[in-house]
Parts: C-alpha cells; structure tokens; sequence
C-alpha cells in the first residue's frame, strides 16, 4: 500500500462520485477505479458499494476512512516538525549550569528563548563547573554556564554576562555603618571562602586580595553559595558574591558594594566547537541578541 491509495481512497470518500475523485486528484477516473479495486484487494474487504447511479462506504470503508484519516494527519504532523526541525524549531537542548547562573543570567535566557521556540524541550542540569567540560564532551549537554571554565581544545567559551562582585555582612556588623567598602576594609575580618580550594573561584577571590596587596583571615570554607550566606547570616564571618545574589533576600545578612573599581566576575557560556545541531545555533544566536 502506497501513500497516493490513502488519498485516493479519500477523494472517493469524501466526494462518493469517481468522476468528482477522479477531478480532484488529478488522474483519470479508470485508473482510478483500479488503484481503488487494488487497494480494496490489498485489504481483503470492499469499501464501497457501487451502482450505476450512486456510490457509498460500506462498514469496512468507514473504518478504513477513520483510520486513513489518522494516518493523513500524522503524516502531516510528521512532515512539520521535520520542517521545524530542521530550523532549530522543535527538538531539544541539554543545559548545564551552576547554582548562581540561576538567580540572574540563566532566567533571562531561558525566558527568551522558550518565547521565541516554544516547541524546543528544555533539559536543565545543575553540574559544578568542575564537570561541565567533560559533560559537554560526552554529549550530555548541548551547552553549559560556568564562571571558570578550563579552556580546552574543541570547546568553545565565550563572556556573555558580566557583574561586579559585592559583600555580605552580617545585620549587625560595624561595617554596615559605610555605604561602600574597599577591599582593605576586608583584609582583617573573618572570612568565609566558597568553594572548597583549589577552585577556580576560591583562587580567584583570594587573587583579589594579593592584587591589593592584602591577605584575607580565613575561618571557613564551604561548598555552596548559600551556605557561605547561611554562615554570614549567623555572625561567622563576611563574603564576596557576585552581585546579582543580592536577589537571594536572607534575614541577617546586609549587602554592601565595593568601591571601583570593583572586581568582575564573567559568567562563560560553553559548547562543542563542531557541534551541528541546529536548536544549539538557535540557543546561542538567542544568547547572542540579549544586552546585559
């Protein structure tokens, strides 16, 4: 059985006149009698009842007509979203991110591109940044969002977002009494370093202060943001985060800014620099039109 016996097989359906079928699908109508004959031997059963002046479905026939239509319509269904596909407009994309991309970059991407193709399934995986590398290149995602990425050949990394760094402070602390802060304000007070080093991050925070000539007091590490708040909220110490975990509101804890010019953290979009699917290149395209 054919496609064209499908839509042959309607015309004469819908229409119940052969001439009419015939017409409609552009053949004669002979041939189209024996493409319907041909079908009806393929099934085993007759679809319609003929005489001289009318044609009708028989019960077969209406059966085969429900499913023919069945089969017509996945077809087209089929056929749009291999269209759709193969525009980078249906399919779906593997995201890997770390916790903090979660409070100011990520939201905005994701919004705009679940805007613009509603159709594209979105996986989302939290992944330390530690791990996304070799998650991009097995496969297991089609991109990911870290702020100290490891450069490596056959991935590519690019600065889409990039936001200062600010201190948390315990309510109660002294320095809540200043506006602004310089980092020499830091450099004797108690310290909460996230994450654990050597991390890229912990190295990083800590290079800050050499940079300025000034070592920090370290009395705890831990492994997330939000514990480093949790602790700066009890009293423990005081922290630098990126500026955007101001959205975190934390009873306890008062934000402060640093005075310029203050250090930057980049947040680094990542993907497999031979990658050829198509939803990617709509993903990084969409990432490409935002202004932060």
């Amino acid at each position: 059985m054919e496609l064209r016996h499908l839509r042959y097989f309607l015309a004469v359906a819908e229409e119940l006149h052969f001439g009419r079928a015939a017409a409609r699908v552009h053949i004669a109508q002979p041939p189209l009698s024996k493409q319907i004959q041909q079908l009806e031997k393929e099934i085993g059963a007759e679809l319609f009842k003929r005489t001289k002046r009318s044609v009708e479905l028989t019960d077969a026939g209406r059966t085969f007509q429900r499913e023919a239509y069945g089969i017509m319509a996945s077809l087209e269904n089929g056929i749009k979203r291999a269209r759709l596909a193969s525009r980078g407009e249906t399919g779906w994309l593997s995201v890997g991110f770390i916790a903090s991309s979660a409070y100011d970059v990520l939201p905005v991407i994701l919004k705009e591109f679940k805007q613009r193709f509603p159709d594209v399934e979105l996986i989302l995986q939290e992944i330390q940044s530690s791990e996304q590398n070799q998650a991009l290149r097995e496969g297991r995602i089609h991109v990911s969002f870290a702020r100290f990425p490891k450069p490596e050949r056959g991935l590519v990394f690019e600065a889409i977002h990039r936001e200062h760094l600010i201190v948390a402070l315990p309510q109660s602390h002294a320095l809540t009494k200043k506006r602004s802060l310089k980092l020499s304000d830091l450099a004797n007070q108690p310290f909460i370093l996230q994450p654990y080093p050597p991390s890229p991050h912990a190295e990083n925070t800590i290079q800050i202060f050499a940079n300025a000539g000034l070592t920090i007091r370290i009395v705890q590490t831990v492994a997330e943001m939000q514990t480093a708040l949790g602790l700066v909220a009890a009293g423990i110490g005081v922290t630098l985060l990126p500026s955007s975990m101001q959205n975190m509101q934390i009873k306890g804890i008062e934000y402060r800014n640093l005075t310029k010019p203050a250090p930057v953290l980049e947040m680094m979009m990542g993907y497999r620099k031979n990658e050829t699917s198509t939803v990617l290149q709509r993903f990084v395209g969409t990432v490409h039109t935002l202004n932060y």
